[in-house]
């Protein structure tokens, strides 16, 4: 559960719980939302911020989950974590777009 009271730009903890296999509560705003949002594979929920019923009922709503479930909606989070959101992964991408926007389309190595 990651109730934080600012929107994030990125959510290291988001992204550290997932990649723990862990299933994720956090609110509807920020990198939280984009995280989760990303993964594709339901391995958290998101509340409205400041809400503390909504945040119980995400709560109850993850845990209404069987544990086998709960377990496949981890390793699905992981595999995210890991596919999209590594360094290389990241890096590649910010070159990409680097080179999508300047005129020759050169970036030094």
């Amino acid at each position: 559960m990651g109730p934080t009271i600012w929107a994030e730009t990125f959510s290291f903890s988001t992204a550290e719980a997932l990649a723990c296999k862990t299933l994720v509560v956090g609110p509807d705003e920020g990198a939280v939302t984009d995280i989760i949002g990303a993964s594709g594979a339901g391995a958290g929920t998101t509340f409205a911020a400041g809400n503390p019923d909504a945040l119980g009922d995400a709560l109850e709503g993850m845990l209404a989950r069987s544990r086998g479930e709960r377990q496949a909606l981890g390793r699905r989070g992981r595999d995210h974590v890991v596919r999209d959101l590594t360094w290389p992964t990241v890096v590649q991408r910010i070159y990409d777009v680097y080179r999508s926007v300047l005129p020759d389309g050169s970036v030094p190595e």
